[in-house]
């Protein structure tokens, strides 16, 4: 008898600690889900179209940012990553959906200068002054802008 007492006991203590371990979890589960709706609720959602947003400075490759900080500050940047004319335009590599004769013109409007179009690749490669690259970040066919690739010897 006072074997099955013990093992009554034993069992006893396994289902409140079971049941503990369930309320617990049960506990962890509601306060992770309260966390992430207030988290959903603390994020700024940007407006669509308009320029400077998150989304359309994401467009721009690190790369390119760090360049045109660059300029911006008077610092040198690599000579072989950027490449700039005389009239102060850089040479940029437009990705974009599709390229067909409207996307090709809106890019020009936006600013994008003696454009070499390679549908095969969806690249529009130019030149641009570095203040415009706003306007093409604005256009919603274009998925990213780059600074061109050019093969260095090692």
């Amino acid at each position: 008898m006072g074997f099955t007492r013990y093992s009554g006991l034993q069992e006893q203590i396994v289902r409140f600690q079971s049941d503990t371990a369930k309320t617990y979890w049960l506990r962890g589960i509601w306060l992770l889900s309260w966390l992430g709706l207030l988290s959903a609720c603390a994020v700024a959602v940007p407006t669509p179209g308009s320029v400077g947003t998150p989304s359309d400075l994401a467009k721009i490759a690190p790369a390119l940012q760090m360049a045109l900080q660059g300029l911006d500050k008077g610092k040198p940047v690599a000579p072989h990553r950027l490449v700039q004319d005389t009239l102060g335009r850089i040479q940029v590599y437009v990705y974009v959906r599709h390229a067909p004769g409207k996307v090709l013109a809106s890019l020009q409007q936006a600013g994008l200068a003696r454009m070499v179009n390679v549908p095969e690749l969806k690249v529009v490669e130019g030149w641009i002054i570095p203040s415009r690259i706003p306007a093409l970040t604005g256009l919603p066919f274009v998925t990213r802008i780059t600074l061109p690739r050019y093969a260095r010897p090692r």
